[in-house]
């Protein structure tokens, strides 16, 4: 009898210490890998990835606010194509990329003005569809402008309030749900809670005036950056079909030369309270641009996240991070 007892604890060590490690294993599946964005002539100095988005074959669609064009980059960090927009877009300052359909994407400028100066409020004013044929932007991409104004001014973060210069820093479509969400940066709520708009995507293709855009409350009051003291400020956002709502924050500098970690939050479904996925990523990189897909392992990501690093003032390149092996809380 006291051979069996014996018996039976050693196999619940061993079986307790082997589940540990697995543990332990599944644990460091999570890995990132950091690379230098850069074309033919080497590190892209006047470049200023905001949006990313993945594309076929294993690139990645990124926009740039400095030229309004895009790229295409491979995963190491290394430009594959140049394009411009056949359409002329104006100062748009491009902020935020998102994946609608199979090679047909969406694109926005920040419009943002400082205080409301009308002279650069219809430029930045954009809202526009993408198309890629292969490697190469599809001349009939849409010549339409969706840019939603009247919900926008309605919401009360953007437009007529000199003292909330919203931002509009990302995009993202849940097409099963029928909505659209925009992300604000630059200011929070009244009390405190990070600024996300949401509205009916159908009206929004359809450029309806019935559109409108309400606050989602995602529960969640940005952090203060322990290395810069500042607040974290909202980045981007994708959505996770079946899934939910991803929200990227960065942290930089006032003089925005330095620039602190970075963080992920998911709200299930798209609904609050967000929760904190990985936090403390690529300290000194500002990150920009977030892109997702599954892996082939089941319930993981994995991630793509273009870093503005200002490289033309603070000789920081730009960087493409790699994440591998995310996992969102479901419950």
């Amino acid at each position: 009898m006291i051979a069996r007892v014996i018996v039976r604890k050693t196999l619940f060590a061993l079986l307790f210490c082997a589940t540990s490690l697995l543990g332990s294993a599944a644990a460091e599946e999570f890995s990132v890998q950091s690379f230098d964005m850069r074309g033919d002539m080497g590190l892209l100095d006047d470049f200023g990835p905001t949006g990313a988005s993945w594309a076929e074959g294993n690139r990645i669609l990124v926009c740039d606010r400095r030229y309004n064009v895009f790229h295409l980059f491979d995963l190491e960090g290394r430009r594959y194509r140049f394009m411009d927009y056949p359409h002329r877009m104006s100062d748009a300052h491009f902020n935020g990329l998102c994946h609608w359909k199979d090679n047909q994407f969406f694109v926005t400028g920040s419009h943002y003005h400082p205080n409301n100066n009308t002279r650069i409020v219809e430029s930045r004013s954009e809202m526009r569809e993408i198309r890629l044929v292969g490697e190469q932007i599809d001349p009939a991409s849409d010549k339409q402008n969706y840019r939603p104004d009247r919900a926008l001014r309605a919401s009360y973060y953007y437009g007529e309030s000199t003292e909330l210069n919203g931002e509009i820093t990302g995009i993202a479509f849940d097409t099963r749900n029928n909505r659209v969400f925009l992300g604000i940066s630059q200011c929070v709520a009244r009390d405190g809670n990070v600024v996300l708009l949401e509205g009916k995507l159908d009206q929004f293709l359809a450029r309806s005036n019935d559109f409108e855009l309400k606050f989602l409350n995602a529960n969640l009051k940005p952090e203060m950056d322990p290395n810069l003291k500042v607040q974290y400020s909202l980045s981007d956002l994708a959505y996770l079909p079946g899934k939910g709502l991803v929200l990227l924050f960065s942290a930089r500098s006032e003089d925005g030369k330095s620039f602190g970690a970075n963080q992920i939050w998911f709200m299930k479904g798209g609904f609050g309270p967000a929760k904190l996925v990985k936090k403390d990523l690529a300290i000194g990189n500002r990150g920009s641009g977030i892109a997702l897909r599954p892996s082939s392992t089941k319930d993981e990501y994995e991630a793509a996240i273009v870093c503005d690093n200002n490289m033309e003032d603070t000789k920081i390149p730009s960087r493409l991070l790699l994440l591998k092996g995310l996992r969102f809380p479901m419950r």
